[in-house]
């Protein structure tokens, strides 16, 4: 195969108007990904454990409504009181809080780990 002018040449499958060279992810792409996969991850795994969160809070807030509840009867209590959406009260502030830092970690972890290969 020969590569002329950023197409290749004599590659079974198109004209080599079409088969156009990838070229290697340069350094800002990958770490790009990796701050995006890094922050989504991070939100996930806390919009996994929000109701836990939510729970944990009104308890050490000293609520008077979950203070002296078993963590199954407060998470009905939630429930019963603010429906579904009262699991998630104040995810989207936590959202803003954990991307950065879940992107920022992922990314140091990624570019120490390749530093270290």
């Amino acid at each position: 195969m020969k590569v002329t002018q950023g197409f290749t040449e004599g590659v079974p499958g198109g004209t080599k108007e079409h088969q156009i060279v990838s070229a290697v992810p340069s350094k800002v792409a990958y770490v790009g990904k990796t701050l995006v996969a890094g922050g989504v991850a991070g939100c996930c795994a806390k919009t996994a454990t929000a109701p836990i969160d939510r729970l944990k809070i009104l308890i050490q807030a000293k609520n008077t409504h979950y203070l002296n509840l078993k963590p199954s009867r407060g998470f009905l209590a939630i429930y019963r009181k603010e429906g579904l959406r009262g699991y998630y009260k104040g995810n989207g502030a936590m959202m803003v809080r954990i991307f950065p830092y879940a992107a920022i970690q992922f990314m140091s972890y990624e570019q120490y780990k390749k530093a270290r290969v």
